[in-house]
């Protein structure tokens, strides 16, 4: 039989789970300070778990912002000197896959801006801003990641 006490303990578990220490408690005779102590290291283990997985969360978001930077800076500032290049250069003078290759860019660019449209839905929700936010504001935000 459990003490008032041990009702005590009891009561901190969470949700439905004080059933299952409540027949722990039954089964092993435990005192109320074994009890006590057997749920402050359970509850601190699901609080460091919940911990972890925020933390790697966040980790794997900063990590992926830095790669949307890094494709912004390596890839776009490689393809806007190419346009460049080929801008420069006469029709004539162009190899004649040019075409074929910049119609295939053309493809790709304008998926990657549908893809990258719905993303910006999806961030702007989590984020709390909704479809209203003002775009002159991001330069600020992307300044305080970075520096993070």
């Amino acid at each position: 039989m459990l003490t008032w006490a041990h009702w005590l303990e009891l009561s901190r578990a969470p949700g439905t789970s004080w059933l299952r220490w409540y027949t722990k408690a039954l089964a092993e005779a435990w005192t109320t300070r074994e009890l006590a102590a057997e749920l402050d290291s359970a509850l601190e283990k699901a609080a460091t778990t919940t911990a972890d997985a925020s933390d790697t969360t966040t980790a794997s978001l900063a990590e992926t912002l830095r790669a949307v930077q890094r494709y912004e800076g390596e890839v776009v500032g490689a393809f806007v000197a190419l346009l460049e290049r080929i801008e420069r250069l006469p029709p004539r003078e162009r190899p004649k896959e040019v075409p074929l290759m910049l119609a295939k860019g053309m493809d790709l660019l304008e998926a990657a801006h549908t893809k990258s449209g719905a993303l910006l839905a999806r961030v702007r929700r989590l984020a709390g801003e909704g479809d209203e936010a003002p775009s002159n504001t991001v330069g600020a935000r992307s300044s305080a990641i970075s520096s993070s």
